[in-house]
């Protein structure tokens, strides 16, 4: 009797223990998202210090998109969140290497493209 008191009763310490257990799921979730964003975001910043753009306007498009994801990434409120600003970076950097060319010793990833050219291809 004394511990329903203090603690609550069995079921709504279960309550208790599964919303817990769901925040912690949430939050594991967030922090892989937060890890995605950054590496790729850290894989953005070296392809463009390692190319120069051969289409007047790529590279400061690309700088803009960096910069806004990046100030936006503070405010992501979850996971669907980082997801999105994510595919903004894929997006700018399909873009970017389409109108840039890798220095020498360097080179792009056309994967992401490949798919997007696919996926075009079947649906015309």
């Amino acid at each position: 009797m004394i511990r329903s008191r203090i603690w609550g009763t069995d079921e709504e310490l279960d309550e208790a223990g599964n919303l817990l257990l769901g925040k912690k799921t949430e939050a594991l979730q967030m922090i892989e998202a937060c890890k995605e964003y950054e590496t790729y975001y850290e894989f953005c910043i070296g392809t463009k210090e390692n190319s120069v753009e051969k289409v007047e306007g790529a590279s400061t498009t690309f700088d803009r998109i960096l910069t806004l994801t990046n100030m936006m990434k503070d405010n992501a409120a979850n996971v669907d969140k980082m997801v999105e600003l994510k595919e903004h970076l894929v997006a700018g950097y399909q873009e970017y290497v389409v109108k840039a060319v890798p220095n020498s010793g360097f080179s792009f990833d056309y994967t992401s493209l490949l798919k997007v050219w696919a996926i075009v291809r079947m649906a015309g």
